[in-house]
């Protein structure tokens, strides 16, 4: 049974939240959404509104159009909190997660995150990421892949 929606906090006694989604993509965004909104419904909380969404992961949180509706819904009362899918929704930087996180509770609101570890299955793929994953060099080529410093090793060339 999916959360109902409502525009006031505690009008029904339970927890309101402001469900916030960040992704370029239309059918990803629908699967997040959803697996926010069952997220929400199993914690019991009501959504205080439609899902929020941003397409833009590298703007600044406060130059994003939707964060800046999110803010505006905690600030007049609407929600008590804020559920996303994952931290990298928030911000791509780890210390900037922890720093949004701790404002929003010096503000009296929170931050909910609804991937768990378990959850770390890859949403389906676009077209695009699938043809580079193809494409991308074999294992063994990379001298470090966890680094943005590395650089692929050339492959030999078989004409030489």
């Amino acid at each position: 049974m999916p959360p109902q929606q409502s525009s006031a906090v505690g009008r029904s006694g339970r927890t309101c939240v402001v469900v916030y989604v960040v992704t370029t993509e239309d059918d990803a965004a629908e699967l997040i959404a959803g697996h926010c909104t069952r997220y929400a419904a199993s914690q019991d909380w009501v959504l205080a509104t439609q899902v929020i969404r941003d397409t833009d992961r590298q703007l600044p949180l406060d130059q994003r159009p939707g964060w800046q509706t999110v803010d505006t819904l905690l600030r007049a009362g609407h929600a008590q909190g804020v559920l996303t899918y994952s931290h990298e929704m928030i911000s791509l930087v780890p210390v900037a997660q922890e720093h949004v996180a701790a404002e929003l509770t010096k503000r009296g609101f929170f931050l909910a995150i609804s991937r768990t570890p378990a959850d770390r299955s890859p949403l389906p793929r676009r077209r695009a990421d699938a043809q580079r994953a193809a494409a991308a060099p074999t294992a063994g080529t990379w001298p470090d892949a966890f680094t943005s410093r590395s650089r692929p090793t050339p492959a030999p060339d078989p004409a030489a």
